[in-house]
């Protein structure tokens, strides 16, 4: 069987996209487990129990190009407030962790899900 040079074309395109699906799947999980997990240490409430996506960009990560995703949660430590914090994930490595109103930067945290 010959293939094309369309078909090679069609075939590493669904490839990549397959490869985007499960490298977001697999970061909004780590998103969600460090969000989730930072709210449970500080005593405070993650509300809805997950994470939304805000961008994607390419940035480089340890000299080799990477996607870093910006992460958006909500959170509250009264039950009058909601707030909004942000996790920062470039590769698979968190990059930043900010709440609203103070901020933490893991020490170079790479969490495998």
């Amino acid at each position: 069987m010959e293939l094309s040079l369309l078909n090679v074309i069609l075939i590493a395109v669904f490839v990549a996209v397959v490869w985007y699906f499960f490298d977001a799947m697999r970061a909004r999980e780590i998103a969600t487990a460090v969000a989730r997990e930072y709210c449970k240490q500080s005593h405070i409430q993650f509300l809805d129990g997950t994470v939304g996506l805000r961008n994607v960009t390419i940035s480089m990560d340890r000299g080799k190009p990477s996607l870093k995703r910006r992460y958006e949660f909500h959170y509250s430590e009264s039950d009058h407030t909601r707030n909004i914090g942000l996790v920062i994930i470039n590769g698979n490595r968190v990059e930043h962790f900010i709440l609203q109103h103070q901020t933490a930067v893991p020490s170079d945290t790479t969490l495998e899900a």
